[in-house]
């Protein structure tokens, strides 16, 4: 068990098993802090949070990897936020939705860039 990882470590720690990593074609990617399973990507300006901009960091590893890999396997890549009811979110958390737009659109963008 990985609990309490720092932001900068994110790839690093979570690379490992390669094996493992390598053997994956499906990735449930929601944003965390190291701290908490789900963060808000969004603030009540419509802004990325600093938490999720460093997450964004780990999520951009994680495709230049992907791509660099020889297979030509499809890869299944889902941005996922649990939504309010049933309460998954804490109360400071905006609209999931909202939310879940913004991710898939900076995935996207990461995905073709990397």
């Amino acid at each position: 068990m990985i609990r309490h990882l720092a932001p900068g470590t994110f790839w690093s720690r979570l690379s490992e098993p390669r094996p493992l990593l390598e053997a994956a074609t499906q990735f449930h990617l929601r944003p965390f802090n190291g701290h908490h399973c789900q963060i808000p990507v969004l603030n009540s300006r419509g802004r990325r949070t600093p938490e999720y901009r460093d997450w964004l960091v780990y999520a951009r590893e994680l495709f230049g990897y992907l791509q660099a890999q020889p297979s030509t396997d499809p890869v299944l890549v889902v941005p996922e936020l649990g939504h309010a009811a049933p309460a998954y979110g804490l109360s400071c958390f905006g609209d999931t939705w909202r939310d879940t737009i913004a991710l898939h659109r900076d995935l996207r963008r990461l995905w073709f860039s990397s």
